[in-house]
């Protein structure tokens, strides 16, 4: 190929040469003589002739540097730089699908919950025991009034009931110098490093979390007989009946069936698994119980699943809400309606404490519900239950739906 166009290219190259010797090419010392024709022919064709070799002197040029290209070859593959190629686009896999839990999933997470709440209740017992060895201390019976998870671990509502304070008169009376005898004695067990004091109780710091100790009087089925006490007590002294409403809503819930009862801790721990800005955006753990009351009261569920729901829809309108445990929800209440002060019933929002008509548990002066119903808002808010570790695994599934459907539960 390169004699081929050393073929092709030497008759240009020769008459550039021929150019470059009688026209406008390197001029040597002797001056050039004049061929016979030019003479004959007269000095037009000579311009002519000019032109035509400056012509022929440039395409001769143009061929000799490509051919010196050609013939060069192309460079050495390691000087060659090829331009950088973009990493093809993988395609990319579709997301997990997560599905919605049912009530056999929401059984497991209760029942998980329930025993990790179990063991809190267990780690507590060594300030149970303190309680219970004080000599001379007369001690009607310790409750657990519900167990709390937070970042820093459980949280153990313990109430020490005395024999005596049996009413309202002996309980004002002795529950001061009680609760200083009490606090003595933790503080000599634990260490004072252990022991806080409160205004209406003190918290022992144990391993795993912490215990609340607080002292209520008994009211049992006399519950108007408390709410009078608190109506007539004097404002330093009401704060001291705190414990004996926790003592009330604790039996509230256990009069309640078992669908509602799981579902209220599901609810719970469902908020405790949230993020929000602040204390003020944060629900009253007793806001989501009390709501699950109401849903009971007020849907027709078959399952967890579907009470969840409604008390999902409830939460919902919370904004909107005026729920005052009035139009055949009395039985949900230890007060009438009409024993909510006048103050209280212009609130709005509004979903009273069915166990003190003092408190409105939807209070925007205490509480701001709007991130609470942006996060039931989304599509996904059961998610926590799906990806926590409480979540039942698939050879539970079986087992757990056998026992929702020994208890009548329908199931999907």
């Amino acid at each position: 190929m390169r004699v081929l166009a050393w073929a092709v290219c030497a008759p240009a190259l020769a008459s550039v040469a021929v150019g470059l010797d009688g026209g406008m090419g390197v001029r040597s010392k002797d001056p050039p003589r004049p061929s016979l024709s030019v003479l004959e022919a007269g000095p037009k064709f000579a311009q002519v002739q000019e032109v035509c070799s400056t012509i022929l002197m440039y395409v001769g040029l143009l061929l000799a540097g490509c051919l010196a290209a050609w013939m060069k070859g192309p460079s050495a593959p390691s000087q060659i730089q090829d331009t950088p190629r973009k990493p093809s686009a993988r395609p990319k896999a579709a997301p997990a699908v997560v599905v919605e839990p049912d009530s056999a999933v929401y059984m497991g997470v209760y029942a998980k919950l329930t025993d990790r709440d179990q063991d809190a209740v267990s780690a507590a017992d060594a300030v149970r025991d303190v309680i219970s060895s004080l000599p001379g201390l007369a001690v009607d019976r310790v409750e657990v009034s519900s167990v709390e998870w937070k970042e820093s671990g459980f949280e153990v509502d313990l109430i020490v009931l005395p024999v005596a304070a049996r009413k309202c008169a002996e309980f004002t009376e002795q529950v001061v110098g009680f609760a200083s005898t009490l606090e003595a004695a933790a503080i000599s067990a634990f260490g004072a490093d252990k022991v806080v004091s409160q205004e209406t109780h003190f918290s022992v710091s144990i391993e795993g979390g912490s215990v609340a100790v607080s002292f209520a009087a008994d009211f049992d089925d006399e519950p108007a007989e408390l709410l009078k006490a608190i109506k007539t007590s004097a404002p330093n002294v009401r704060k001291l009946f705190q414990s004996c409403l926790r003592l009330q809503w604790k039996k509230l819930l256990l009069r309640q069936p078992a669908t509602v009862q799981r579902t209220a801790r599901l609810m719970k721990w469902w908020m405790e698994h949230q993020t929000f800005s602040s204390v003020f955006h944060h629900p009253p753990p007793r806001l989501m119980e009390a709501a699950t009351i109401y849903a009971s009261a007020t849907t027709q569920y078959r399952s967890i699943s579907e009470l969840m729901a409604a008390t999902r829809a409830v939460l919902l309108d919370l904004p909107d809400a005026k729920i005052t445990w009035g139009e055949g929800l009395a039985r949900f209440s230890i007060y009438a309606p009409a024993e909510v002060q006048r103050n209280v019933r212009s609130q709005k929002p509004m979903l009273m404490d069915p166990v003190n008509p003092y408190n409105n548990l939807a209070n925007k002066r205490i509480f701001g519900c709007e991130e609470l119903v942006g996060a039931l808002r989304e599509a996904r808010w059961w998610v926590p239950f799906r990806e926590s570790g409480l979540c039942p695994a698939e050879g539970e599934m079986a087992v757990l739906r056998a026992q929702l459907a020994a208890e009548g539960v329908v199931l999907p």
